[in-house]
């Protein structure tokens, strides 16, 4: 494409957004394609697309569990250099599974690692949140 068209395209891209974002208050996304829902159904990711999440009672504050979880390990191992081996490798082992986890056996680990949320809040029962999130294509330039 050359410069006369290009310039072409940059003003028509400025008049959508001037438009749709600011006077329609849309969200502007780019990517190279979207996925039909149908095909995402059938795939599985519509309904086990997701995040185990916990959140903190105080602040509302969200967190994954399975990160928390593992971060929590972390520090207990470094606070405890003489650990004897057969026990660091039993939490390296939950470590490690941290994805695999149902919400009833995360929400044990969290109890058992004493895990809380910032300044020691209360954190919420996991819960699956789902990464999905749809998408209504008005038109295209």
């Amino acid at each position: 494409m050359g410069p006369a068209a290009c310039g072409l395209k940059a003003n028509i891209i400025d008049l959508w957004r001037k438009h749709f974002i600011l006077e329609e208050n849309m969200l502007e996304m780019e990517c190279t394609n979207l996925i039909p829902q149908s095909v995402l159904k059938v795939s599985g990711h519509v309904d086990k697309f997701t995040d185990m999440m916990v959140k903190d009672a105080e602040t509302g504050e969200c967190f994954r569990a399975d990160k928390i979880l593992e971060d929590a390990i972390d520090k207990l191992l470094d606070s405890s250099p003489d650990m004897p081996e057969a026990e660091v490798e039993a939490h390296r082992l939950v470590q490690r599974q941290a994805e695999t986890y149902t919400l009833d056996e995360m929400h044990a680990l969290i109890g058992k690692y004493g895990i809380s949320g910032v300044d020691g809040h209360e954190l919420s029962k996991p819960f699956d949140f789902n990464l999905m999130f749809e998408v209504s294509v008005l038109g295209t330039l």
